[in-house]
């Protein structure tokens, strides 16, 4: 079964180089196995930038090839805050939803191994603050897959400017 877990928060750094080391851990998830309570996107973003409402979500897809089954799940993302940094994980009341998913596709996985494929994936819907950004601001996004580990850097310290290159021009956050 060839189950991948995608990140396209990455993709809202435009430019910005991945951490070292973080594709080889991001390659070492199971969306199969990981426990849905575990899984946090850290962002340290500076004042000029936030997230849209409900702007982090959390995608589980996967497709069973040879009956045409597939499942998507999409599932709004809390938002807390951790010593200045922005922790988004999937709220409790969607927990049973994702497992159910989770199980489903691995009764696929056990029926089907080679027909089954999936994606998990966190998006994040940016946005400009009143004042605007700073010059140099910087920005850096972690991943946290086991309540016991610490978490990862995927982009850190990349320029903020990059993540306004894929703004929508009046994506202004509401006051």
């Amino acid at each position: 079964m060839r189950f991948r877990p995608i990140i396209p928060i990455i993709l809202l750094s435009a430019c910005s180089l991945v951490a070292p080391g973080a594709m080889e851990r991001l390659n070492a998830i199971s969306p199969l196995e990981a426990d849905p309570t575990d899984i946090q996107a850290i962002l340290d973003l500076p004042d000029g930038i936030g997230v849209v409402k409900d702007g982090a979500v959390l995608r589980f897809s996967a497709t069973r090839n040879d009956t045409g089954e597939t499942v998507d799940g999409i599932f709004v993302l809390a938002e807390t805050n951790d010593g200045g940094r922005v922790v988004y994980q999937i709220a409790p009341t969607d927990v049973p939803r994702l497992l159910a998913l989770q199980d489903k596709v691995r009764a696929w996985k056990d029926t089907a191994p080679d027909k089954t494929k999936g994606s998990l994936s966190i998006d994040m819907a940016a946005c400009l603050k009143d004042g605007g950004l700073a010059d140099g601001s910087t920005f850096s996004v972690w991943l946290r897959t086991e309540a016991d580990q610490d978490p990862f850097p995927l982009v850190y310290q990349s320029k903020a400017t990059n993540l306004l290159e894929g703004l929508a021009k009046n994506r202004t956050c509401p006051s």
